[in-house]
């Protein structure tokens, strides 16, 4: 078993070591830092953690920071699919997280899961019309945790989110070739998305997707009078072309 320490979790912007409660502030992963680097499992293609980011924390509050079913981060010059794990919404279901037990085993000194929840991807409708999570852990290493007991809306002490890494392909320096095409644009710890339309040695200028949210300094960008980006290159920290269906 391969543990591999990558990335750093930042709540409000600040370095922070795993378990810590989130609250309704601002999550986020990035570049490594000393002393604050993160603890992966190496399974398959993926690094899952070893134990809870953050606590404190419903799964719409995750959903909404793009973790659940995945958000696009820039780790060490490396572009991953950050994103919550499948657990299956019952017993039996085929699910990557009894899939990592069934070949890396159950033990919480790796997995922590003694106590300690966390929400998948899932969600099921109960009998009063509610959507409720479903979550893993606490009581055993793959113990459904009592459904009616947690609705989304619930902020609970020791259920949280365990990140997972999933590679998202190889960043592209901007050229003539990605000229028309989808790209995602790094910009200090935010992210940008659309169609490139035109670029200099100096900016570049692009059509935002509409589902885009982009969470950067607005000096380094301007917005033109048809509602294109003109976007400072000097600010530009990696681009790579957008996946069909994802950020």
């Amino acid at each position: 078993m391969e543990i591999v320490y990558k990335g750093t979790m930042r709540i409000d912007g600040k370095s922070r070591m795993p378990g810590v409660e989130l609250n309704g502030r601002h999550i986020s992963f990035g570049d490594t830092v000393e002393g604050y680097a993160f603890p992966f499992v190496r399974w398959r293609n993926l690094l899952v953690g070893t134990c809870c980011a953050c606590v404190s924390a419903d799964w719409q509050e995750i959903d909404q920071a793009g973790f659940i079913f995945g958000k696009l981060v820039l780790i060490d010059n490396e572009l991953f699919l950050c994103r919550s794990l499948k657990v299956g919404k019952k017993e039996g279901d085929p699910n990557e997280w009894d899939d990592i037990l069934d070949e890396l085993g159950e033990d919480d000194s790796i997995w922590h899961w003694d106590e300690q929840g966390f929400f998948g991807q899932e969600r099921e409708m109960n009998v009063e019309g509610h959507l409720i999570p479903v979550l893993r852990g606490k009581a055993s290493a793959r113990t459904y945790i009592d459904e009616q007991q947690v609705l989304c809306s619930a902020v609970l002490g020791g259920l949280g989110f365990r990140p997972v890494l999933e590679p998202y392909g190889t960043p592209c320096p901007i050229s003539e070739a990605l000229v028309g095409q989808k790209i995602n644009l790094f910009i200090g710890n935010g992210l940008i998305s659309g169609t490139l339309k035109d670029f200099s040695d100096y900016d570049l200028t692009l059509n935002v997707l509409p589902d885009s949210s982009p969470d950067i300094d607005s000096a380094w960008m301007i917005v033109s009078d048809n509602g294109d980006v003109i976007i400072d290159r000097s600010q530009i920290q990696q681009s790579c072309l957008a996946k069909e269906g994802r950020g």
